[in-house]
């Protein structure tokens, strides 16, 4: 167990060779810090060096962020557990992880992570969709290093595999969306959530009336939902603020603002922290929102050029409510985020009525980063890598008139339940 790796980086290593070009123009007192969710290359070479030598197992804590996992010559690395006990709050240090060791007759056999979440300062379970959500990000990172990290259907825990050449079920979904127009003479589905189990492997667009373009993604929020699942990002800290388990789009809760008339301003919930994004990708907000008898309510964003201070670009999401609605989804693409805007913060508001009392509830809010467009999927049809972390997608076509796309996707797992279960079952059986 060593002590290693890369923290509080002011320059991106080789492992994030992708992000070198924005760092061109920084000041010296730029407050930017990368964290490296993947180890560079002089890293990796160590550890691997050290199972050369005769280790069995290889477990790295030091960079204050979860990275992946990875199986080498059949020995596990573990490259970096995150934090545990510590006092950092920046957003990416709060996912953490418990990893489950079996030690076999020969060597460590079989291998499960458990996702945690540092919430004011203490380690607790991730529960639900943010523990998902967690677990998505480390199968991203441990594919980068050729190994399945795999979260089997309806369970908080993912398994370490292996063997990559594991046979898989597989099931088929279909969504049919409607289609928007965009300009240019497209038309563009909302993003969109594939639901279901397993890993969305191949999405296609079915009988679309003109040529299609697909792109997929993975929500940067991770604890968006609103539930209670082992995160409060969100600043609560009026009367007039709350959770709220009477209405929700999905699960058991949403945020709820509740404002009589008279009062003086808006009201305005925002994450206590910024999180970090990068400005040279994609990305698209969705959220969900309810409203009774409110006034200008809506998602809005602010973009940041520092951590902690620095100017700010603010954006509203296209859609505001006023009066009376039904949950209805609200969504913006961000295709160009101009200047150094490399930190966001989210916020939800709504103003005072005219008369009565207002309730606007909000569930639900993504913020994706996407890969880019496929513009030539083969017969409409594009490939995700096996086992990732992309749970979104959107769909556009070249159509004035098309209406809707059908849209299917297939979804893969592990044939063999995992290893790791059984191995466990019997240490504890024969545990006396």
């Amino acid at each position: 167990q060593v002590h290693c790796g890369s923290e509080y980086s002011r320059y991106p290593r080789d492992g994030d060779q992708g992000i070198r070009e924005r760092f061109e123009d920084l000041p010296p007192e730029d407050d930017y810090i990368i964290f490296e969710l993947h180890p560079d290359s002089g890293e990796v070479a160590l550890r691997e060096y050290a199972v050369d030598m005769g280790a069995d197992l290889v477990i790295c804590h030091h960079p204050h962020v979860i990275q992946g996992v990875q199986i080498y010559n059949g020995k596990l690395i573990v490259h970096s557990l995150g934090d545990f006990i510590f006092d950092l709050s920046y957003p990416k240090t709060l996912p953490s992880m418990l990893a489950e060791i079996h030690v076999g007759p020969d060597s460590v056999d079989a291998a499960a992570v458990r996702p945690l979440y540092i919430e004011g300062y203490v380690p607790v379970e991730a529960q639900g969709m943010l523990g998902r959500n967690i677990l998505d990000l480390l199968t991203h990172y441990s594919k980068l290093l050729d190994t399945h990290l795999i979260r089997m259907p309806g369970m908080n825990t993912a398994t370490v595999f292996w063997d990559t050449t594991h046979q898989r079920f597989y099931e088929e979904s279909y969504d049919t969306l409607a289609l928007v127009e965009e300009g240019d003479g497209m038309r563009i589905t909302r993003p969109f959530r594939m639901t279901g189990e397993g890993y969305v492997t191949e999405i296609q667009a079915i009988q679309p009336d003109g040529e299609v373009q697909i792109r997929y993604g993975r929500d940067l929020l991770l604890w968006g939902n609103m539930e209670d699942e082992g995160a409060d990002p969100w600043e609560i800290n009026s009367d007039y603020e709350s959770y709220d388990d009477q209405f929700a789009v999905q699960g058991r809760r949403s945020i709820r603002i509740s404002l009589p008339s008279g009062l003086g301003d808006n009201y305005v919930i925002q994450f206590k922290k910024r999180f970090q994004i990068d400005p040279s990708r994609p990305h698209s907000a969705l959220g969900w929102m309810r409203a009774e008898n409110v006034r200008d309510t809506g998602f809005q964003f602010r973009f940041y050029t520092s951590r902690y201070d620095g100017g700010h670009s603010y954006e509203s999401m296209p859609v505001e409510l006023d009066g009376d609605s039904d949950w209805i989804p609200v969504w913006d693409d961000f295709y160009d985020l101009e200047g150094n805007w490399r930190y966001i913060n989210t916020r939800v508001t709504t103003y005072p009525p005219y008369y009565n009392t207002a309730n606007a509830w909000f569930d639900d809010l993504v913020f994706i980063e996407w890969a880019d467009w496929d513009l030539e999927p083969v017969n409409a049809t594009t490939e995700l890598p096996y086992p990732n972390g992309y749970r979104y997608a959107q769909v556009r076509v070249e159509s004035e008139n098309a209406q809707q796309v059908i849209v299917r996707y297939k979804r893969e797992w592990p044939f063999v339940e995992p290893e790791f279960q059984g191995v466990i079952e019997t240490a504890n059986t024969n545990s006396d």
